[in-house]
């Protein structure tokens, strides 16, 4: 943009890799201006029209996507981050994301456009729209290195304040604590997102009110046989979130849908939120991905 060239900036990563942390990290190096983030609208159709809305929405403006990017102070900061909630892998799915390529095209030369997206979601987006050939920078976060995940946990529990033992000592003076670091690096792979919900999972309360680290338990995949358990679960890590209406646009005859959704839900692996829409389970999402990629579908 610096030297008039139009284009966005797309941050890959697995789930809960920190894929939204890094887009705070690079927003504020640009220029000392609001970040503005940019969400689907409650009710989508994946075409323009969502596109209009969302910035309707958010900048309380009528008027199409075009009229109001032109009326903004040049130099804002768009995100549109989880690029992957405003696409359908279904027929027609991808117009949203092409619309926003033509704004993109447009306008990536008076504004900042920072996209974040699932690394594997992407891998298709990218092969059903235009949106590839208008970024001009691709960062895939990586998994954080040993050193990084301690310092982040670390980091985590001076922000929150309170004193946390491990083995009769402060944290911070524990000689053995790296061994526990260690053991939390390597099943989370150095995901950060993962690393810190078994850091929170270990942390107890004991009798005296003191609050203790303990070992984090060994997370154990469920066995998944059933064939419509692989294929909601597929649709899930990819897409982020779908609601009935959506799951109907992706596949055709949906009469087993509802069964199998109700036994995902009772497995903890699925949830349902008052929108109604589905999600996998925030824990879940790493270890839904690991056993895809196992299974070769990612």
């Amino acid at each position: 943009m610096e030297n008039g060239v139009s284009g966005a900036m797309m941050i890959l990563g697995e789930a809960l890799s920190g894929k939204t942390y890094f887009i705070e990290t690079v927003a504020n190096t640009l220029v000392e201006a609001e970040k503005i983030y940019i969400t689907p609208p409650t009710k989508q159709n994946f075409d323009a029209s969502d596109i209009h809305k969302a910035l309707q929405n958010v900048f309380d403006k009528k008027g199409t996507a075009t009229s109001i990017l032109s009326q903004l102070e040049r130099r804002t900061i768009l995100i549109f981050d989880d690029l992957e909630n405003w696409w359908l892998k279904a027929p027609n799915g991808n117009k949203a994301i092409d619309y926003l390529a033509t704004l993109i095209e447009k306008y990536g030369d008076k504004h900042y456009f920072i996209l974040s997206c699932n690394i594997f979601s992407f891998d298709i987006i990218r092969k059903m729209s235009g949106i590839e050939k208008e970024l001009l920078s691709t960062i895939i976060v990586p998994p954080a290195s040993k050193s990084e995940l301690k310092d982040i946990l670390l980091s985590r529990h001076r922000t929150a304040g309170a004193e946390i033992w491990y083995r009769n000592n402060l944290v911070h003076e524990a000689k053995k604590i790296d061994t526990f670091f260690s053991d939390i690096y390597y099943k989370s792979n150095g995901n950060i997102g993962v690393a810190l919900d078994s850091w929170i999972n270990s942390i107890q309360k004991e009798e005296d009110n003191r609050l203790v680290i303990h070992k984090p338990k060994v997370v154990h995949f469920p066995k998944i046989t059933d064939p419509n358990w692989k294929i909601i679960l597929y649709h899930l890590a990819i897409h982020g979130r779908l609601n009935d209406e959506q799951f109907k646009r992706i596949f055709k005859n949906t009469d087993w849908l509802k069964e199998a959704l109700n036994e995902l839900e009772k497995t903890s692996l699925v949830y349902r939120k008052s929108n109604m829409s589905y999600f996998l389970n925030h824990s879940a999402q790493h270890y839904v991905e690991e056993w895809l990629k196992e299974l070769e579908v990612l």
